[in-house]
């Protein structure tokens, strides 16, 4: 896979993660998010193929609905048809510019405040290749207090 790709790939993951957060279904602080695809694989900093990043959440972030890292708008990226209820969020995301094009659904289940498991599916192309995408995520929180992390 094409260096360009990889990182247009990574960031439709981390949009992906971030919009299961955006349910307002999380706990303010630092979180940690693995996430595990075919892609994380050949850029994976884990033996399982997994990628792991930590996110600050401030409070009114997490009132606000709003998660650090969301790239939708610079991917052409949307969430439509947004559904919660029973610790659950699900929604598909519509992507629709040059560098990504596309659709995908996205189903999170949370366990309280403090964890989370998702799947993610995407078909469409990225910079005009074809991409078809399984990803698993799971975040936890980690604390109250972000510390270096913003």
């Amino acid at each position: 896979m094409s260096k360009p790709l990889v990182k247009v790939s990574c960031l439709l993951l981390i949009l992906c993660s971030s919009q299961a957060w955006s349910a307002g279904l999380m706990k303010q602080g630092l979180w940690e998010v693995r996430m595990k695809s075919d892609m994380t694989r050949s850029i994976a900093d884990s033996p399982d193929g997994s990628m792991t990043s930590r996110l600050c959440i401030s409070k009114e972030m997490a009132e606000r609905e709003e998660i650090p890292g969301t790239v939708s708008t610079s991917l052409g990226c949307q969430a439509v048809d947004q559904h919660t209820g029973g610790g659950s969020y699900s929604a598909r995301i519509v992507c629709d510019s040059p560098r990504l094009k596309g659709e995908g659904s996205l189903k999170a289940l949370f366990k309280g405040k403090e964890s989370y498991t998702s799947t993610y599916d995407f078909k469409g192309s990225a910079r005009g290749r074809p991409l078809n995408m399984h990803q698993e995520s799971s975040g936890r929180w980690l604390s109250a207090d972000c510390g270096s992390e913003r």
